[in-house]
This record gives C-alpha cells, sequence and structure tokens, in this order.
C-alpha cells in the first residue's frame, strides 16, 4: 500500500485485571520507544491476543506509530511470547 513501510509489525496484547475492569495490556517493548522519541512506522501490523494465537489477523498498514499504546504495566511475558507466537 501506498505510504506503508514493508514489512510486519508484531506485538503481542492480553488482558490483565484492573480496578474496576480488565484492561490491555501490550510488550512493553513495543512502547517503550516512545519514551525516546522513537516511532515506528506505518505498516502492517499483526496484533497478537494472548488468548488465541492462532486466530489474528493482519491489518494491512494500520498501524499507528505510537501502537501500541503504553500502559505502564511492564508486561515482560508478553515480550518473550513470541517465539510460541511464532510455532502456533
Amino acid at each position: 500500500a501506498e505510504g506503508c513501510f514493508p514489512g510486519l509489525r508484531i506485538y503481542s496484547v492480553a488482558m490483565r485485571p484492573g480496578l474496576r475492569h480488565d484492561v490491555p495490556v501490550a510488550d512493553p517493548i513495543a512502547w517503550i520507544t516512545a519514551q525516546f522519541n522513537y516511532t515506528h512506522p506505518k505498516m502492517k501490523v499483526l496484533e497478537v491476543w494472548e488468548t488465541d494465537v492462532k486466530d489474528n489477523p493482519v491489518s494491512p498498514c494500520a498501524s499507528d506509530t505510537n501502537d501500541p499504546p503504553r500502559d505502564d504495566f511492564w508486561w515482560t511475558t508478553g515480550h518473550i511470547a513470541y517465539e510460541d507466537i511464532l510455532r502456533a
């Protein structure tokens, strides 16, 4: 697609208990770079949900430069899950 950086961006997402309701949390490495003014280019994105790693569609050129949003949860397990995700 025009204006879309080639390649595929992947990040993991899960739901965790919050004060009033469950809240989405994401791989912290995917959002921490924004703290250093590094943003990702607009490109195809695969948002992998912990609940079903096999049923996650690829969104064409849908990644926002700040996806996923910062959640301050530091869900480090989300970052080390990629080997299992790629095998699924």
